[in-house]
């Protein structure tokens, strides 16, 4: 799990700095995933983020609904402590 991607990239530091980010934030992704939408492809993410979320993790969930959600995708997002197994189930 990590808590940043790519911390250098232009539309996280704009976002960081109070700037509107364009939608959909990645055009290229919601055209490819809109595409195979359009097919019959179904894409589905679980996020499994650590608490309290990271500058990146908040700027990914800002970003999802028009990203990722508008295009097609079924997302679900969980909180690191949901996402630990108990301890009496083998991995």
């Amino acid at each position: 799990m990590r808590d940043a991607y790519t911390p250098s990239d232009p539309q996280f530091l704009d976002w960081l700095a109070g700037s509107a980010i364009s939608e959909p934030a990645l055009p290229d992704w919601h055209a490819l995933v809109r595409a195979h939408i359009a097919r019959g492809v179904r894409f589905r993410r679980a996020r499994i983020v650590s608490e309290p979320l990271a500058p990146y993790i908040r700027f990914e969930h800002s970003i999802t609904d028009a990203t990722n959600i508008d295009a097609g995708e079924a997302l679900k997002r969980y909180g690191s402590a949901r996402s630990r197994m108990p301890s009496n189930r083998p991995v």
